[in-house]
C-alpha cells in the first residue's frame, strides 16, 4: 500500500499498511504475520513432527541421556482425584512387550499385541459376614396395652380365648422373650380391669416355679368353650335352621350365609361323633320353605331322575338345585320365596248377631 502526503518543504514516499500527517512509511513484509503465541526461536511444527518419529524409531536403550517425556512444574499439575481401586484392572503379565521399531505413522506392525483381558475388580470373595455389612434390624418389643398390634380378649366371646394365647405367644417369639413370670404379666396386660382381677387370684400366677404354659392351662379350664371340645353343639344346629326357616332364603346371598353356618356347625359335630351324615343331609332340607323347597325338588328330579326318593339327596346337589332356583326366578323373590302369613280365619258371625269388633 502506498501512501503520500504533502508536507511544507518535504515530500517523502513510504510503502506500507499506515499513513500519518503525510508521512509514508514501508513495513517490512518480515514482520507482518508473526505467531504472537510462539516464543522467538520456537522450533516449527514440520521439526517437531520429525523429531518425535525420529525419537520412536531409536531403539528404548537405558543409557539414553534424555528423555521424551519430562516432568511438569508442580503449578502445572492436574489431578483428577479419582478414589484408590482395590485391585488394578490389568496385571503385568497382561500388558504388551514393547516393539523395538514401532511408528505410529506406519499403516500396519509386524508382530500384533496381545490382546488385553479385563479383570475383576474384587477378584477374591469377601467373607464378611452379612450381619456386618446390613445393620440388623431393631429388635422388636411388646406393644402396649391399647396399640393395634396388641392382643384383646372379650370375655363375652370365649371361643377367641385360643385365639388370644395364639397371637400373644406369636408376640413372644417376634420380641424373644423367653421370662416366664414376663410372660404371665403379658398375658393380664391385655385383657380388661375385671378378667385381670379374677386371673391374678389364680395360684400359677403368682407361684415363681410355674410357667407360663401351666397358667395357661388353668385359664383354659375355665373357659370351656375355648378349649375345642364344646365348640358347637346339637342346638346351634337347631337355632339355625329354625331361624332360617322362619325369615326365609330369598337369594343367593343368605343361601350362602346359610350354606357356610351349617357347614361349620354340622361338620364339627360329625368329626366329634355327635351327629350322622344323613342326619345332616335332612337337616340341611329342613331350612327352606315350602314353596323354595318344591321348586327344589322338581330341580332334583329333572337332573337325578333315578335317584331313589327315601334317600336324602347330598348337600353340594341341593345347594346347587336352590341356587340354580334363586338365580333364575323372574318374579320378585320376597314375592316367591318369602314366608307365607299365617292365614286368619273370619270370625262367624250368626245370622241377626252384631259382630263385637264392629
Amino acid at each position: 500500500m502506498l501512501c503520500t502526503a504533502p508536507r511544507s518543504d518535504l515530500r517523502a514516499h513510504y510503502t506500507g499498511a499506515h499513513c500519518r500527517e503525510g508521512f509514508r512509511v514501508k513495513i517490512p513484509p518480515s514482520t507482518r504475520q508473526i505467531n504472537r503465541d510462539s516464543p522467538e526461536g520456537a522450533p516449527s511444527l514440520a521439526a517437531l513432527r520429525e523429531e518425535l518419529s525420529s525419537r520412536f524409531n531409536t531403539p528404548f536403550h537405558s543409557d539414553l541421556e534424555e528423555d521424551i517425556f519430562f516432568e511438569l512444574p508442580s503449578d502445572r499439575h492436574r489431578h483428577n482425584r479419582l478414589p484408590p481401586l482395590e485391585s488394578p484392572l490389568y496385571s503385568p503379565s497382561d500388558l504388551p512387550t514393547p516393539s523395538l521399531h514401532y511408528s505410529p505413522f506406519s499403516s500396519g506392525s509386524s508382530t500384533p499385541s496381545p490382546r488385553l483381558e479385563p479383570r475383576t475388580l474384587f477378584p477374591q470373595p469377601i467373607n464378611q459376614p452379612l450381619q456386618s455389612i446390613i445393620p440388623m434390624a431393631a429388635q422388636a418389643i411388646m406393644p402396649a396395652r391399647g396399640e393395634r398390634a396388641a392382643p384383646t380378649f372379650d370375655r363375652s366371646k370365649p371361643r377367641e380365648l385360643s385365639r388370644f394365647f395364639e397371637e400373644l405367644e406369636y408376640l413372644f417369639i417376634r420380641a424373644a422373650l423367653t421370662q416366664e413370670a414376663e410372660k404371665k404379666k403379658h398375658v393380664l396386660r391385655y385383657v380388661d380391669f375385671e378378667v385381670e382381677q379374677l386371673w391374678k387370684t389364680f395360684p400359677e400366677y403368682t407361684d415363681a416355679t410355674k410357667t407360663y404354659n401351666d397358667f395357661k392351662a388353668a385359664i383354659l379350664v375355665h373357659y370351656p368353650d375355648a378349649s375345642g371340645d364344646y365348640v358347637y353343639s346339637l342346638r346351634d344346629m337347631d337355632t339355625l335352621i329354625g331361624e332360617r326357616q322362619r325369615l326365609g332364603i330369598s337369594n343367593t346371598l343368605e343361601l350362602a350365609d346359610y350354606h357356610l353356618q351349617f357347614l361349620s356347625i354340622t361338620t364339627w359335630l360329625i368329626e366329634k361323633q355327635q351327629l350322622g351324615t344323613l342326619e345332616q343331609q335332612r337337616g340341611y332340607l329342613r331350612a327352606f320353605q315350602p314353596r323354595l323347597l318344591a321348586a327344589i325338588n322338581n330341580r332334583l328330579q329333572m337332573k337325578k331322575p333315578d335317584h331313589h326318593p327315601n334317600i336324602p339327596h347330598s348337600i353340594k346337589d341341593v345347594n346347587e338345585a336352590a341356587r340354580f332356583i334363586l338365580q333364575g326366578a323372574t318374579t320378585a323373590p320376597q314375592n316367591y320365596f318369602a314366608p307365607t302369613p299365617p292365614s286368619v280365619n273370619p270370625t262367624f258371625v250368626p245370622d241377626g248377631a252384631v259382630s263385637i269388633a264392629k
